[in-house]
């Protein structure tokens, strides 16, 4: 007996010796596919075209998302952060069992995690702008360009520099006054955020 397939009903592949098992390429294109398998005798007698078929879902496509930062902020104080994620997969494989992973430079990464909406990371110790990788990956395998998706915040563990003078050069009760000038500057060293108060004492 023999056997042949197909991927279409119409077009076949060569007749090849009757076995329990065959490997066959679907067509390339993401979606349901259905393969066509047609048996014959030794005497020639041969199966009708479309009776015996299966399908299957190809997946070749990675899913997509986004990352967001401490809800968006443009700055913060600690390295610790709160990851915002939403990642999508419209091929057959879907979001059941995905996964994802966080960098802080886009090479060296953490381990892959379940999917979730949310997830704690580390910012690097350094003051300045930091941004964090996020890459997702299907139960398939298919993962995301590691690049695609980022975003950013200002790290600012800094106090501002301050110089204060006053205009007395000396005090004593009799001369000391309350309305004696104060002047001085503040400097948010770290170019992230704004100075929102000075407090003198």
């Amino acid at each position: 007996a023999q056997m042949r397939f197909s991927n279409n009903g119409t077009s076949w592949g060569s007749w090849v010796a009757y076995a329990t098992s065959a490997s066959w390429t679907l067509a390339s294109s993401d979606g349901t596919k259905t393969v066509y398998v047609q048996y014959q005798d030794g005497l020639g007698n041969v199966q009708t075209i479309t009776t015996q078929t299966d399908t299957i879902g190809l997946d070749t496509t990675a899913p997509t998302g986004t990352v967001n930062i401490n809800s968006g902020a443009a700055c913060t104080a600690s390295t610790s952060a709160t990851l915002t994620l939403s990642a999508t997969d419209t091929s057959c494989s879907g979001m059941t069992n995905a996964q994802m992973r966080f960098s802080n430079d886009g090479t060296n990464w953490g381990s892959w995690i379940s999917y979730a909406t949310s997830a704690s990371w580390t910012l690097t110790s350094v003051d300045g702008t930091k941004t964090v990788y996020v890459q997702y990956k299907d139960s398939l395998g298919n993962a995301q360009a590691i690049t695609t998706q980022t975003d950013t915040i200002g790290l600012d563990t800094a106090a501002p520099t301050t110089t204060v003078t006053i205009a007395n050069t000396y005090y004593s009760p009799s001369t000391w006054v309350a309305a004696s000038t104060i002047n001085g500057t503040a400097t948010n060293d770290s170019g992230c955020g704004t100075l929102s108060s000075v407090q003198v004492e």
